[in-house]
């Protein structure tokens, strides 16, 4: 399902462009003798073989207007899933598991099994993260870009921490996504995790303390317009502006084409979206 995808295969493509078809026509012309019909063979074998693998390509999915459905996007799942993954540089059971759950909700034990051989080869390969987002970021709407963040988010705190390079990967997504930096450090307000440079630096500390810390009051306002995407400076009518805006781009309606999964996370945000909103109009006092 997933050759020929922005991953870095390794192969030599002086085989496949140059060594292969000399091969063909010298075999064809061996066999017989005539050198025209050595290249119209050799030819009409090359194109036989570019058109079998352009229609099992997953590049053929980028040739589709949108990429809405719910199959569809678990390709682009599993490929930027790897990638976060191995953004630490280590693979982690529960990394793998996290992604095992979310497919198991949409596609029977027979799909999940394949999309997880899947997902192994990607962590194998090296993933072209630029060309992926930049295929795509026209054809999904907001609504499902920022459920594509909030999954690959969740896969790298999954672990209670977040490093510099989980991060890094995150943002570059995201802005290649076109998704906003306020919507961003949103999606990042829903999670509790411990920021970290690296593992190296946290080794002697990560055994003795939590990760999650209890939250303040003012911690907890300041959250809120975060989760909002504003400033500590809006106003009433700015924050009942964003949380209107906000209630209908994470409406679990929104993403009911990506299966139950995502609807429920939607409705998770959705939630957080409303808390946040009640604890500002319960500060400010406005109704």
């Amino acid at each position: 399902m997933l050759d020929n995808l922005d991953i870095n295969w390794n192969i030599d493509e002086k085989y496949l462009k140059v060594i292969l078809p000399v091969g063909i026509f010298l075999f064809v012309l061996l066999i017989t003798s005539s050198f025209t019909g050595a290249i119209v063979l050799t030819i009409g074998f090359m194109w036989v073989r570019y058109m079998t693998l352009f229609k099992a390509s997953p590049n053929s999915l980028f040739k589709k207007k949108d990429l809405n459905n719910k199959e569809d996007f678990v390709k682009i799942i599993l490929l930027l899933s790897a990638a976060v993954i191995k953004a630490d540089k280590r693979i982690y059971k529960k990394e793998r598991e996290l992604v095992k759950r979310r497919l198991e909700y949409d596609f029977s034990q027979r799909e999940v099994e394949k999309y997880m051989r899947d997902l192994e080869l990607c962590l194998d390969k090296r993933i072209l993260v630029t060309p992926i987002c930049n295929n795509i970021k026209y054809k999904l709407d907001i609504a499902t870009k920022l459920q594509l963040l909030n999954f690959l988010t969740g896969i790298a705190v999954s672990n209670g921490i977040m490093i510099n390079a989980e991060y890094q990967l995150l943002a570059k997504i995201a802005s290649l996504l076109n998704i906003p930096d306020r919507s961003f450090r949103s999606v990042l307000a829903l999670f509790k995790y411990k920021r970290i440079a690296s593992y190296e630096n946290a080794k002697s500390k990560s055994k003795k303390k939590s990760y999650s810390k209890p939250r303040t009051s003012s911690s907890k306002i300041a959250l809120a317009f975060i989760v909002l995407e504003l400033d500590e400076t809006a106003t009433n009518d700015e924050i009942k502006k964003a949380y209107r805006k906000l209630a209908k781009i994470h409406h679990p309606d929104r993403v009911a084409h990506l299966g139950p999964q995502f609807q429920k996370n939607a409705k998770t945000k959705f939630q957080k979206i409303a808390n946040a909103y009640e604890t500002l109009k319960e500060k400010r006092g406005f109704k």
